[in-house]
């Protein structure tokens, strides 16, 4: 598995999930983050999908917080709504940092 560190602001909020694992209930944390980039005069956004097991931090984790990501990432080839292919990096975070300030 690839590693990523990501520095980006959360697109909304995190949101709590549930998969059922060999039989036990496990609860999780996703969230999607843009990473905004400047390329001469245009600005390059770029999403990720990041999923972490712990769920304590969900109340920090707010649309406009700044975090610093580490951990394993996946890239696919997705379809849109519109029938274009996007890239899509999945993250698996082993670490989640607050940057800068609460979200409000």
């Amino acid at each position: 598995m690839a590693k990523i560190i990501i520095l980006g602001n959360l697109a909304a909020d995190a949101e709590v999930k549930t998969a059922n694992r060999a039989g036990k209930a496990t609860e999780f944390v996703t969230f999607r983050m843009a990473e905004n980039e400047k390329r001469g005069d245009e600005s390059v956004t770029t999403y990720y999908d990041v999923t972490m097991g712990k769920t304590g931090v969900l109340e920090y984790l707010k649309k406009g917080q700044k975090v610093l990501v580490f951990g394993g990432c996946r890239f696919t080839i997705g379809e849109g709504k519109d029938g274009k292919n996007y890239p899509n990096i999945s993250v698996n975070a082993f670490s989640v940092e607050l940057v800068g300030k609460k979200a409000e």
